[in-house]
């Protein structure tokens, strides 16, 4: 069946055109004359640029359109084409062929399950798929890292991204963590791509030598067998004594303590003796270990600082810069405290005097330096491959975004697996349906090759010509299975033909080619049927003997007892046959497989309204009802809705005057409220109230009301009433031709 049609840029219809969505079986489209049905029926029969139609699972059938076009090519011809059915005598073969095409509606109605599953299925897929290519996307915190996004691919493209995630579950090597991706990527990606000189090494060992030697402990003096020893070793001047043969001026025998005339030769021999040339080789020995100690602390203080102020600027590889200097300025405090130590040595020889240690500081310094060199020696590495490093930090960076996505990946590959073995099974079911659908098809070729006729058509036509009162003309056989209308005394009648003779018989003629087909082929062919205004008389005979054909072929149509009717699509701008064939025992139902439309015509553009299962089209009295719904607190319309509804109920169709309703109330108060009802009804809709007059009654509208549901109650008719109250409380917001 046409699932919809859509139609623009033709006739009355503009660019935004109309769209009719969710067909049902049988299809109303009501439309004033003008409105755009014969566009429609002709754009269906044969589908243009301007009109686009969307079949049911694709499969497209053969469409019966009845319209002015149809008339004009069939029976206003001196002959027309003959109609091919099959004949009583094969009535058990069509009864098979019934049986064969219940089977292919069942297989197809299957095929449709399967396939609205399928959709189903291949959408949560979809749904499933695009949650979680959400999810890993939010997840995947190295997108937005300075240093590594650039080794993510896919960056603009979330699909991408997800399927490169899975893709990646495979690999099994180790993780690394950020920090040492962060490493990696800083030498790789850093401004300096070049190789990189190590630091220079600090090299302790002459310090030690010094620091260590044991010179610092030793206590110098002179020589001890010296007359002037004893004394000086007693007074523990020897350092003093040392520091004033330095003023003792030669050829001068001024002392240059005391300033007297002491010094000898004698005190001479005896000085020089004191002081000898071990003792003299020792001071020597001082003074040059504190000269070399001094000249490698500025060595290793100027080295300091040069690492130092490398390492303040942002370099391509690892470099404790905070523990270095922290570690340097304890090595430069102790330093500074062996000078002074050594200088106060070399001042007082006889000093026993500590050195302090610098191994530890020296150790630790070393260690970062050896560290950094070790770093140095990576980035190296990866600048003498750099094209190798970076593919390989791509693979890493990747593998770390996959890791950190994995549940979510799991998760998706779980209920993708069971999602997709579902579909395979459905996708087989599928797969079955059509092959037993192509069996079916087959075999209905196979049984349509039964002998069929075009004289069962005349018998058919002329029988219902008769039924209904058509006796003046005929169809008859002509020669190479056409037909021709005849009058009584044998004379053609196609030219004195009446317009609801025209119309009576161009719509049977239709109605049997519904049933059967031009060729003996296409006699059991699926079909969906429209039908164009076939009432264009005012003839009410016409309009009954139309409407209870075209109402046989909406009962097939809804019920399925016609295999071949899968669809039914009415046009018309008569509202007594819309009402006629629309109504369900009088009156406007709601049908799940009926589907009301309404074409509207405004300023050379039309329209269209779809009220679903809800027929627009009252008939008289439910208008009666709708208007006294709608006009609750009107004095005017409630008045004249009530006396009509009085009227028709109960003195016309029930043959009860209003003493006979009176009498139905035993309370002679309310008695007395429903006399004045009726006489306010009946005044209320015969003339118009002053002002003053309706200002003063809207106290009592609601008595009234409580009374005409009296009326109905009082008489045994409440159900009705409610019924009647119902539908129009169901209906309220429907527009009424």
């Amino acid at each position: 069946m046409i699932q919809s049609f859509q139609i623009r840029n033709i006739g009355t219809y503009d660019a935004v055109g109309i769209s009719c969505n969710n067909l049902a079986k049988v299809n109303f489209i009501y439309g004033a004359n003008g409105s755009g049905k014969t566009t429609i029926s002709k754009l269906l029969h044969n589908p243009q640029s301007n009109c686009t139609v969307n079949w049911l699972d694709n499969r497209t059938l053969e469409t019966f359109v009845y319209n002015k076009d149809f008339k004009e090519k069939n029976l206003l011809n001196s002959s027309f084409e003959g109609i091919f059915t099959i004949g009583e005598e094969d009535i058990d073969n069509e009864k098979k062929i019934a049986e064969e095409k219940a089977k292919l509606d069942n297989v197809i109605e299957n095929l449709r399950r399967y396939k609205f599953t399928l959709d189903t299925k291949q959408g949560l897929l979809r749904t499933l798929k695009e949650e979680k290519t959400e999810a890993v996307w939010n997840n995947s915190l190295l997108r937005n890292h300075d240093l590594l996004r650039s080794s993510l691919s896919y960056l603009n493209n979330k699909n991408s991204f997800f399927e490169n995630n899975l893709q990646g579950l495979s690999n099994n090597t180790p993780v690394l963590t950020l920090e040492e991706l962060e490493a990696v990527a800083t030498s790789i990606f850093h401004d300096n791509t070049s190789a990189i000189s190590n630091i220079q090494n600090i090299s302790p060992e002459a310090l030690f030598g010094i620091e260590n030697n044991t010179i610092w402990k030793e206590v110098i003096i002179g020589k001890n067998d010296v007359g002037i020893s004893n004394l000086i070793e007693h007074l523990r001047i020897s350092d003093w004594v040392s520091a004033g043969v330095e003023h003792i001026q030669e050829n001068n025998s001024t002392c240059p303590f005391c300033q007297k005339e002491t010094i000898d030769d004698e005190f001479r021999e005896s000085i020089e003796s004191y002081f000898d040339a071990t003792y003299k080789e020792k001071k020597a020995l001082v003074d040059r270990l504190l000269a070399h100690y001094v000249s490698e602390v500025n060595t290793i203080k100027l080295s300091l600082d040069r690492i130092i102020n490398i390492h303040e600027q942002s370099n391509p590889y690892s470099f404790d810069i905070d523990l270095f200097k922290q570690t340097s300025d304890q090595l430069k405090i102790k330093l500074e405290l062996n000078l002074n130590i050594m200088r106060d040595k070399s001042q007082e020889l006889s000093r026993d005097l500590d050195i302090y240690t610098t191994s530890e500081e020296f150790e630790r310094l070393q260690d970062i330096i050896a560290s950094s060199n070790g770093a140095i020696q990576a980035h190296n590495n990866l600048v003498a491959s750099l094209s190798d490093s970076k593919a390989l930090l791509k693979q890493q960076v990747w593998h770390y975004t996959v890791n950190s996505n994995k549940t979510i990946l799991d998760e998706y590959n779980s209920k993708k697996s069971k999602l997709v073995q579902a579909i395979t099974a459905i996708t087989k079911g599928i797969g079955i349906a059509q092959a037993r659908i192509n069996g079916i098809e087959q075999e209905l070729v196979v049984l349509s090759r039964i002998p069929t006729n075009t004289v069962s058509t005349v018998l058919d036509i002329n029988a219902s010509l008769l039924s209904f009162g058509f006796t003046g003309f005929s169809i008859q056989p002509a020669e190479q299975n056409r037909y021709q209308l005849h009058r009584g005394d044998g004379t053609l009648a196609k030219d004195t033909l009446s317009e609801g003779e025209v119309t009576f018989i161009t719509f049977l003629y239709f109605y049997h080619l519904c049933k059967g087909g031009r060729t003996e082929s296409s006699v059991n062919t699926d079909r969906i049927i429209v039908i164009d205004d076939p009432i264009s008389s005012l003839d009410s005979n016409i309009l009954f003997v139309v409407s209870s054909l075209v109402k046989d072929i909406i009962k097939n149509v809804k019920n399925d007892d016609n295999h071949q009717f899968k669809q039914l699509i009415i046009l018309t701008h008569n509202i007594y046959f819309h009402k006629e064939i629309s109504f369900v025992n009088g009156q406007a139902q709601s049908e799940n497989t009926v589907n009301f439309w309404k074409l509207r015509k405004s300023e050379n553009k039309t329209s269209i309204i779809n009220y679903q299962n809800k027929n627009p089209i009252y008939s008289s009295y439910e208008m009666l009802w709708r208007e006294l719904q709608e006009n609750m607190r009107s004095p005017i319309a409630i008045q004249n809705s009530m006396r009509r509804i009085i009227e028709n109920y109960f003195k016309i169709l029930g043959s009860m005057g209003d003493d006979d309703i009176l009498n139905k109330f035993t309370c002679p108060n309310e008695q007395l409220i429903c006399k004045s009802l009726i006489c306010w009804v009946n005044d209320g809709s015969h003339c118009i109230p002053d002002d003053l007059f309706i200002d003063g009654q809207f106290a009592s509208i609601d008595e009234y009301n409580r009374i005409f549901e009296a009326v109905f109650e009082k008489t045994g008719h409440i159900s009705h009433y409610n019924m009647m109250m119902k539908n129009t409380n169901n209906n309220i917001s429907q527009i009424a031709v």
